[in-house]
């Protein structure tokens, strides 16, 4: 293999021209599992949601279903692939209640797929992280006076209420099963 700076001559009958030769093993192979004639939805598409019911992290627990609705319709080629309204499915992936000592609550979530007309589930990755407040003087009431002291000093619980907007991308290239030939037909909500 030649170095990645070395140039690599080629001679014609008309023109000699020089071009930088970048062996293949330098070069990111270009692998789609799409096949070629059909419809899909790129990877790394942004899509915004909106969640559908406050979480809490008072009384979620950690597996708790989560949903949002789609605030837009996702269209391909002026089709409508994924209609406005249509839910997402998620889930709580860490939930913690406020507690003594000064200690907020915790609330973690994940949004995992949505699906399209056709019943194609689209894997979508986002995760989110809240942490309430906890109250600083717990830890100087704790140091100062006692632990019963500091056991009455209580941390915020964290709330996302409903209609928190949050943007979700595709994670990766979606094959939708449809060619373009028959996309009108396939994602014909009546069908």
């Amino acid at each position: 293999i030649s170095p990645a700076f070395a140039a690599e001559k080629t001679t014609s009958t008309t023109t000699e021209s020089y071009h930088k030769f970048v062996p293949s093993i330098l070069q990111a192979p270009i692998v789609s599992k799409i096949p070629k004639d059909h419809v899909y939805i790129p990877g790394k598409t942004k899509i915004q949601l909106e969640l559908t019911k406050t979480l809490d992290s008072h009384d979620a627990h950690t597996g708790d279903p989560v949903q949002f609705k789609l605030l837009d319709n996702l269209i391909i080629n002026d089709i409508i692939v994924i209609p406005a309204g249509t839910l997402a499915s998620g889930s709580i992936t860490k939930a913690r209640s406020a507690g003594g000592m000064g200690r907020s609550g915790k609330l973690e979530f994940s949004i995992d797929s949505i699906d399209t007309i056709n019943n194609v589930q689209v894997p979508l990755a986002y995760s989110s992280s809240k942490s309430g407040q906890s109250d600083g003087g717990a830890v100087a009431v704790f140091a100062a006076v006692s632990i019963i002291g500091g056991l009455f000093m209580k941390g915020t619980n964290v709330k996302c209420v409903e209609g928190t907007k949050v943007d979700a991308v595709v994670s990766e290239d979606t094959d939708l099963n449809v060619t373009f030939d028959n996309l009108a037909e396939v994602m014909n909500p009546s069908v």
